[in-house]
């Protein structure tokens, strides 16, 4: 495994379980993604594809960035798995899972328009998917699946898209909880 690093505006890191296409060009196929160790914390622009992320803490946390695009990345264990905290700008997550030791997805403030492309989380005890923001939220399939706590929590956003295609939570006060959310 290799350590995860703070990344710099527009910065690409990208890992072999995607393939490497230059142009047209396809110049080696998607194999085993590689995994690093720690929190991946994002800056504006940031694409971050093909690996998976084992923290100790949150696995990707981004704070007050700009727009962003996380691609088939999976985050298994930590305090946290993607947290997005007053962001701007359009994000996209496309074939990301989230199993943290705590909650799935967080989306804290900003205006950001997020576009969720099957995102699949996982969680026990906690919330799968918890959100304050006044921006966009569009879910494209994905499922989300919380034992002992809320698969969906959201606050003041606005949804788009097609839905998720599961939410199953298990013991939870609530399944679903959406206050002034629209969509």
């Amino acid at each position: 495994s290799i350590a995860a690093t703070v990344a710099s505006r527009s910065f690409w890191m990208i890992g072999s379980g995607v393939p490497l296409v230059v142009g047209p060009y396809t110049l080696a196929p998607a194999t085993v993604r590689p995994t690093l160790a720690g929190t991946i914390t994002l800056a504006s622009g940031n694409v971050v594809a093909g690996l998976d992320v084992t923290p100790l803490a949150a696995g990707i946390s981004g704070t007050a960035v700009a727009s962003g695009s996380i691609t088939e990345v999976g985050i298994a264990g930590g305090n946290g798995g993607l947290t997005l905290t007053n962001v701007t700008g359009a994000f996209t997550l496309t074939n990301v899972s989230s199993a943290p030791n705590s909650v799935g997805v967080t989306i804290s403030g900003g205006t950001a328009n997020i576009t969720a492309n099957n995102l699949t989380v996982t969680t026990a005890g906690f919330t799968g998917i918890v959100g304050n923001s006044t921006g966009t939220l569009a879910f494209n399939g994905g499922s989300v699946s919380a034992t002992n706590g809320t698969a969906v929590n959201l606050t003041n956003h606005t949804l788009g898209g097609t839905g998720l295609t599961s939410v199953n939570a298990t013991n939870g006060v609530d399944g679903i909880s959406l206050t002034n959310t629209t969509g």
